[in-house]
């Protein structure tokens, strides 16, 4: 069980990015919406996006990944 809202969140984008990697964009968009539902810093959701948008580079010529890499850091990318 997280301590504080800070471990929650960096439990959730650890699952994110997890979910990323094994391509379970299903799972991936629903730790998406627990991820933007918690108290995040800026710093946080930009160390996040910034996780997201290197393995989104790294999987090049995977269209579907960036694709769905993309809508993911559209929704979270801090503005």
């Amino acid at each position: 069980m997280p301590k504080n809202d800070e471990e929650m969140y960096w439990q959730t984008a650890t699952k994110l990015e997890l979910a990323t990697t094994n391509r379970d964009w299903k799972a991936a968009t629903q730790y998406q919406s627990d991820l933007l539902g918690l108290n995040a810093k800026k710093w946080m959701l930009e160390t996040t996006a910034a996780n997201l948008g290197r393995r989104r580079k790294a999987l090049g010529r995977d269209g579907t990944a960036k694709k769905e890499l993309g809508k993911i850091l559209d929704n979270i990318t801090p503005r």
